[in-house]
């Protein structure tokens, strides 16, 4: 069984619970099962109308009930099916830093994080059937490190999804524009594909949205660089703001000052500038050399 829940709006831990709680209902009767004929009957409300489109379900915790025993035992609901589960928990690092936004945000993410590394590992007498797959489009090893929380996450395997290289770009763009009844010709694909540079799907998906919009169905290089350079004008801001808004989430002040000093110097070398360089950039905002190497790197 594989299930998948987004967190990006939950901003609680009972939310939380109550997410994987829906998710796992709605694809397995023996969990809802479980969970109804065990210690959480009667806490939740709605169930019996889970299965029905649009519904929505309201989670009430008992008092004196934590919601770390809720979600306990939610997990090994998954477990005693006996199944071999997979479960995707998408954007838990933007769960974690609204948690931080909250009063006592750091004990409460403390407190989380360590939750969830114990129900992670199970208990070590039983076969454990179920994997979980976290992701996010910032790095949770990143805001662990920056709340020096790395012990929470010690049992994840860590995976950087990298940008596409530059044969499978070329196949995705010629995919995408056959989908799209747009003929991208190989030196159109090749042009974009070095004008790009950084080869993430969302960035090739922006520009074949743009030669759409543009009606050209048969694009040459100068069509390219128009569509670039439209992706790049002030009216198209808000399709990159994200990456700013994720490095204030991510690395908090002063680091996000600094992260955009080195990124503006970065962005005026093609090449690349020298790491001597970008001490310097950072010699302006760090003083001491032995801070400013620990920040560079």
């Amino acid at each position: 069984m594989a299930a998948y829940v987004s967190v990006a709006g939950v901003s609680s831990e009972l939310a939380l619970v109550a997410q994987l709680y829906l998710k796992a209902a709605r694809q397995s009767e023996q969990v809802e099962k479980a969970l109804l004929a065990g210690r959480l009957k009667g806490v939740f409300e709605g169930v019996q109308s889970l299965k029905l489109a649009g519904v929505e379900m309201v989670l009430r915790q008992r008092p004196g009930e934590p919601w770390q025993l809720l979600g306990r035992e939610l997990v090994q609901a998954r477990r005693d099916t006996g199944q071999r589960w997979v479960l995707m928990v998408d954007e838990l690092p933007v769960f974690v830093l609204a948690l931080l936004r909250q009063d006592c945000g750091l004990e409460r993410v403390r407190a989380f994080l360590h939750w969830f590394r114990e129900v992670r590992q199970g208990e070590p007498e039983q076969p454990d059937r179920l994997r979980w797959l976290l992701a996010g489009s910032i790095g949770l090893d990143a805001v662990a490190r920056r709340l020096e929380l790395g012990e929470t996450i010690n049992d994840l395997h860590i995976i950087h999804l990298g940008a596409f290289d530059p044969p499978t770009a070329d196949v995705f763009l010629e995919r995408l524009g056959a989908d799209n009844d747009l003929t991208l010709a190989p030196e159109v694909r090749a042009h974009a594909i070095h004008a790009i540079g950084w080869l993430i799907p969302y960035h090739l998906q922006l520009l074949v949205s743009v030669l759409l919009d543009a009606g050209a169905s048969s694009p040459n290089p100068a069509t390219v660089d128009a569509a670039i350079a439209t992706l790049l004008s002030p009216s198209r801001k808000s399709y990159f703001d994200t990456w700013v808004s994720r490095l204030t989430e991510e690395l908090g002040q002063p680091s996000r000052d600094h992260a955009m000093a080195l990124l503006d110097a970065c962005a005026k070398d093609p090449e690349g500038p020298l790491r001597q360089t970008l001490s310097q950039v950072l010699a302006q905002h760090i003083h001491h050399d032995a801070e400013r190497d620990r920040s560079l790197a």
